[in-house]
């Protein structure tokens, strides 16, 4: 994104939700997404990702719930089948996104 602006190819930031206009640093860019989440479950299926992620886990997944019992708080246990399904998930996930931009007409500032 940052070399597209700084070169001048992209007047700003509002351009890259508009991969219709055929931009080549848009489209790069989308590209480059799609091939980073592709990337990301290669490594967890068949690299051995998802045990590194489990055993390296940085920080604990804390959520907290109100309801009319009062605050409930509890961690969320990350295992190799949920960073699978995340992971699995990722790259359709980036390409639903990118049909959803592609088919909506984002007006752009003046």
């Amino acid at each position: 994104m940052g070399w597209g602006i700084l070169v001048g190819s992209v007047p700003n930031i509002w351009y890259f939700l508009r991969p219709q206009d055929r931009n080549a640093y848009v489209l790069t860019w989308f590209a480059t997404l799609f091939v980073l989440a592709f990337g990301f479950a290669f490594w967890v299926f068949f690299l051995g990702g998802a045990e590194k992620v489990v055993v390296l886990q940085p920080f604990e997944l804390k959520w907290h719930r109100r309801g009319f019992r009062g605050t409930m708080t509890g961690i969320v246990e990350l295992t190799e089948g949920r960073v699978k399904l995340f992971a699995a998930i990722g790259p359709i996930w980036i390409a639903a996104w990118i049909w959803l931009i592609s088919s909506m007409d984002a007006p752009l500032p003046k």
